[in-house]
């Protein structure tokens, strides 16, 4: 089932009846306008993938164009573009209606009616920032003078001051009439507020108060003393949040310590009992000591929790986190005492099936008391690198999951050790693995693979269905040195040896164009990694799915029923989501 919060979501257009809220149809003599609303949106699913159709359905009558509407309006773009701005214009027109009128309802069939969904997106902002910014002269640099493109010359503060100016209508025009809006639109369900904003008492209680059931919040707070205050006992049923804020610079630049308890606490209380899914983070300031986050609440429908990196709870707290019995998979912070020493507390928790340690420089000698109260996992992972000694001490506690499926695991340094690898081929029940090694974010890879030892100790995997290799690399053979093979991506040195075999009619020189060159790297490098591929899909009879090399392959068999690894893409995934692609977690 699709993630209401994941960025590609596409929430089901309303029915005609609900986007009317309680009109007649004018049309009676309407055949299509009466049919029953399950009919209705079948038909509707066919003319909205044609947008001349829905655009002609739209001049039909009034009660047509509401129909239309409720598919172009089901999920808004709010980028600051014109158009967008267009649309927020009459949003916010029909929210002052429902505003004054008795009965909450506009005069007219109403465009807020049909909307679902909210994704802000800051694109056309900074397209619009670059597209202002002057070019260089060379004449006009030691005077600070840029060319605007347009014939016309003027400073680098000047542009400055431009750039102040759309900020400020962005904060302080867009994001207030945004907030007016949401807490009028009827079925709004889904709000992405991706791009950032100021988080204070007036957002929160307009989000609250309004429909909203998914909300992905990113922003920062300037106070401790923001809370959200809703009339009596009156509860939000948010059924899932995704929060990352931060504190504004400005307020806490200075401050030795800062305190959001009271914030979150308000924050849960609205919506704990209906929340079922939350990833949450609220990150101290640079190297300030924030007291941790405490909040009382009950969580009682709680499947799904990740608590962000450096996001401190109190003890307590985090029971209260835990304390739900339907909690299905935990991501936390390892590298903090009060984190492990609360699972080792707590021990079984017999609905968990999925755990991810995140956190940075988790202790080689950690308690793994939690992680062996725990035998019913089916699925484990650590987020980020750690040492191969702590690893080693961890797999042979998932050699006891007898239900264990799938895991992922990263090795600090730039190799997986083979006495790793040899510890890893005791968990045949695996069905997914995802290994790594080296540097995992930027250009470098520095982990040179070595393929066949992977396959020969991990041949017991005889029920591995699925494998990720991320961060690999390879050394070229035309002379480059170890201190190269970082670069294995970046540079794309084509293999002078395999180019003459693979390609012999090829005559490469130095004045040959670049794009060729890497083009013919692309396909070397393909073709080398489907051959990795069909060895591992030999020893791993199982096999569906590899990626190696930043490419995905599947099988389809071949002659003399060998398998033949098909890629599922034409260009390189250079940022492999590991959680995403094995846990299904996004």
């Amino acid at each position: 089932m699709d993630c209401p919060l994941s960025k590609d979501f596409a929430p089901l257009p309303l029915t005609l009846g609900q986007v009317m809220e309680g009109r007649p149809i004018a049309a009676q003599n309407s055949y299509l306008l009466h049919l029953p609303d399950e009919i209705l949106s079948v038909v509707m699913t066919y003319i909205n993938t044609d947008r001349e159709a829905l655009a002609s359905l739209a001049l039909v009558n009034s009660d047509c164009r509401q129909l239309a509407r409720s598919c172009q309006f089901c999920s808004v773009v709010i980028d600051y573009s014109p158009r967008s701005s267009c649309v927020l214009g009459i949003l916010i027109r029909e929210a002052t209606e429902r505003l004054i009128s008795k009965n909450r309802l506009t005069h007219q069939p109403s465009l807020g009616a049909c909307v679902r969904r909210i994704q802000t997106d800051s694109g056309h902002y900074w397209k619009e920032i670059r597209a202002m910014q002057p070019k260089a002269s060379r004449d006009d640099e030691a005077n600070n003078v840029r060319n605007d493109g347009l014939g016309g010359t003027f400073s680098i503060d000047q542009w400055g001051l431009a750039v102040g100016n759309m900020t400020t209508r962005m904060r302080h025009v867009y994001d207030p009439s945004l907030i007016l809006v949401i807490s009028s639109l009827p079925h709004f369900g889904v709000l992405d507020w991706s791009n950032g904003t100021t988080v204070d008492n007036h957002l929160l209680n307009s989000l609250a108060t309004s429909t909203v059931k998914h909300l992905k919040l990113r922003g920062s707070i300037e106070s401790e003393y923001v809370t959200v205050q809703i009339d009596g006992e009156a509860e939000w049923p948010l059924l899932s949040a995704d929060i990352d804020i931060v504190w504004d610079f400005n307020f806490h630049y200075g401050l030795d310590s800062a305190d959001s308890s009271s914030l979150w606490d308000s924050f849960f209380r609205t919506c704990s009992s209906s929340l079922q899914s939350l990833k949450f983070s609220h990150r101290s300031f640079l190297q300030s000591q924030d007291k941790p986050i405490s909040f009382t609440a009950e969580f009682t429908c709680l499947r799904f929790l990740w608590l962000g990196d450096s996001t401190e709870l109190s003890e307590p707290t985090l029971r209260s986190l835990l304390r739900s019995h339907r909690l299905h998979t935990l991501a936390v912070d390892f590298s903090y005492p009060v984190t492990r020493e609360c699972l080792d507390h707590v021990g079984c928790l017999k609905s968990l099936q999925t755990l991810i340690w995140t956190g940075f420089d988790i202790p080689e000698t950690a308690s793994l008391q939690a992680l062996e109260q725990n035998t019913q996992l089916t699925a484990f992972g650590i987020y980020y690198s750690c040492s191969a000694s702590l690893i080693e001490r961890v797999i042979p506690v998932l050699a006891t999951f007898l239900n264990l499926k799938t895991l992922s695991l990263m090795w600090d340094g730039n190799t997986v050790p083979v006495s790793s690898l040899a510890a890893l081929s005791s968990l045949v029940s695996l069905e997914q693995l995802h290994i790594s090694s080296g540097q995992q974010a930027g250009w470098r890879h520095d982990w040179l693979i070595d393929h066949d030892a992977i396959r020969t100790t991990l041949f017991p995997l005889r029920k591995l269905k699925r494998l990720a290799i991320t961060r690999d690399s390879y050394r070229v053979n035309n002379g480059a040195t170890g201190e190269d093979i970082d670069a294995y991506y970046s540079f794309r040195i084509l293999d002078q040896d395999e180019l003459m075999q693979q390609f012999p009619d090829e005559n490469l020189g130095d004045d040959s164009p670049l794009n060729h060159t890497h083009a013919l790297w692309e396909t070397l490098h393909r073709r080398s990694m489907a051959g990795h591929a069909e060895k591992y899909a030999v020893v791993f009879e199982a096999l569906e799915w590899i990626h190696v090399g930043q490419l995905s392959f599947v099988f389809q068999n071949g002659a003399n029923r060998k398998k033949a690894a098909v890629s599922l893409s034409r260009e390189r995934v250079e940022n492999f989501e590991a959680l995403k692609n094995m846990f299904g977690i996004l």
